[in-house]
């Protein structure tokens, strides 16, 4: 296959600097910051510059708070430097931490663009737009793909340049290459590279083209998320999907097809390869068989395939969307729901009659009789019982918060915890607002004037619940308490509090 040099290079700018890295000058010398006091240093207009510091590691933090008329918060974010002093004030209405291995920047986004600052403060650059991840999608390229006048390319962690702003996608690089379409005149807008076939490559860091060209994927709406940057054809371990008149197989990083294009894609859990190292696949192995699925869309086979693309495990029957994975499992289930089973990631049969693991070894399944919903039954960990049209929700260990078809006098639902070994009930109520392996961000319920903290596996208070609002950052946790505002560490003590200014008044 003939190779060619992408050798388009245009000029980066940020903040009127140049491709190169910038270095900032230091502005007079901060004054020590007294954390529970000072208001943070706000100006009449948003700065565009970032002042580095010689101390290493730098942290943001919530330091500015506006109320619109409908309730909802505005939150704008600074950055401090180690000894607490405000290097960066409250311009930024969003921060994001993304990594790659050890290393790690900040993406910020304010004034219509974004930003990439590096996680010691050495760099700082405006863009048009920065990749940081779709939905459910981490970040985990070695280049941060980053967007300017309407062409994207990609830096590294240090700031530098890999390759000048050129394509059409962002540039998503994993196991050394990435796939970009080639831009042609007559589309104008990156969804009509999928409906109209257009052609993608991959390339390596150094812009050169590697394989392809191969026909784009034209998923169902439901991957369209994944496909608008050709997250669908990434490489995992050596293969990518490789997609052909509706059909998908995989492929090496030489362009060479090692499993034959015999499959369907009809769930977002077939995205990839899982910790067992299989894939999910919709087998359609004849013309007939795909053509009786695309038909009537019932009669799918899902199986497990090995890198080698052995069926290692054949799953029952479904229709299309079928499957859902979650927490390591996938549930195979009918169009209807009547029908589900459940399979571990090694294809192993966990549960014949359906449901939904909830963790600590319970299963919630739906109780259908003659097609009339009759609630839901916990079983698991020795406990199998009916639970009626009470709705169920796995906190940690052997609690669970029970919702109630009852209100409160603000109409919001009520919700109790219940403990599924003891029957022991407790009055106070918590809700999962976020699960970071085993440290917990809960709420007390939906309603206006909810309360936030941190709770481990075992329900113990790591962080009290006495926050107005709670949002991880790394291992911190961005904070707001009454008037006050700032970051907290793992351990819910203040790194940096000030006063939050805003519309209060």
């Amino acid at each position: 296959m003939r190779k060619f040099l992408i050798l388009i290079v245009l000029t980066l700018t940020a903040c009127g600097g140049s491709a190169a890295q910038e270095s900032f000058p230091r502005l007079e010398a901060l004054p020590p910051f007294t954390p529970s006091e000072a208001p943070p240093r706000l100006h009449a207009a948003p700065m565009n510059e970032f002042i580095p510091g010689d101390h290493g590691e730098i942290l943001p933090f919530l330091g500015q708070l506006n109320m619109g008329d409908w309730g909802w918060a505005t939150e704008r974010y600074g950055f401090i430097d180690a000894q607490g002093r405000i290097i960066c004030d409250p311009i930024f209405d969003s921060v994001r931490l993304i990594s790659y291995g050890d290393r790690s920047a900040f993406v910020v986004t304010g004034d219509g663009g974004a930003a990439v600052i590096a996680h010691d403060g050495s760099f700082f650059r405006w863009f048009d737009d920065v990749y940081s991840g779709w939905w459910g999608l981490e970040f985990d390229h070695p280049y941060i793909p980053v967007k300017h006048f309407e062409r994207w390319g990609v830096i590294d962690f240090d700031g530098n340049e890999i390759l000048p702003p050129a394509f059409i996608n962002a540039p998503l690089f994993s196991d050394g290459l990435a796939a970009v379409f080639r831009y042609r005149e007559e589309f104008g807008h990156l969804h009509e590279y999928f409906m109209a076939n257009a052609n993608y490559y991959y390339i390596d860091s150094g812009g050169v083209v590697i394989s392809g060209p191969f026909p784009s994927p034209q998923p169902f709406d439901e991957f369209s998320f994944a496909a608008q940057h050709l997250e669908m054809v990434m490489f995992h371990g050596g293969l990518a999907m490789n997609f052909y008149d509706g059909q998908y197989g995989f492929i090496d990083t030489s362009g060479q097809l090692v499993i034959p294009r015999n499959y369907l894609l009809f769930t977002r859990a077939q995205f990839g390869w899982n910790d067992a190292d299989l894939a999910l696949v919709a087998i359609a192995e004849t013309q007939v068989g795909i053509a009786n699925i695309r038909g009537n869309g019932h009669g799918i086979n899902y199986a497990l395939i090995d890198r080698q693309g052995n069926h290692v495990a054949i799953m029952k029957q479904s229709d299309p969307y079928g499957v859902h994975e979650y927490s390591g499992f996938y549930f195979v289930s009918s169009m209807d729901w009547v029908e589900m089973s459940m399979y571990d990631h090694w294809g192993n049969s966990v549960d014949n009659r359906g449901g939904w693991y909830l963790g600590g070894g319970y299963f919630r399944t739906w109780i259908d009789r003659d097609n009339i919903f009759e609630g839901i039954r916990l079983h698991g960990n020795g406990i199998d019982r009916e639970l009626g049209s009470v709705d169920l929700q796995w906190l940690y260990g052997d609690w669970f918060t029970k919702r109630l078809d009852e209100t409160d006098e603000r109409g919001d639902d009520i919700f109790f915890q219940w403990n599924a070994q003891t029957e022991e009930t407790r009055d106070v109520v918590m809700h999962i607002w976020d699960r970071r392996d085993n440290r917990i961000t809960v709420a007390n319920g939906w309603h206006w004037g909810q309360k936030f903290g941190v709770i481990d596996d075992e329900g113990n208070a790591v962080i009290e619940m006495e926050f107005d609002s709670l949002s991880p950052i790394g291992e911190n946790y961005f904070a707001v308490q009454g008037r006050y505002g700032g970051l907290l560490d793992q351990n819910g003590n203040w790194i940096i509090r000030t006063r939050l200014s805003g519309n209060f008044d």
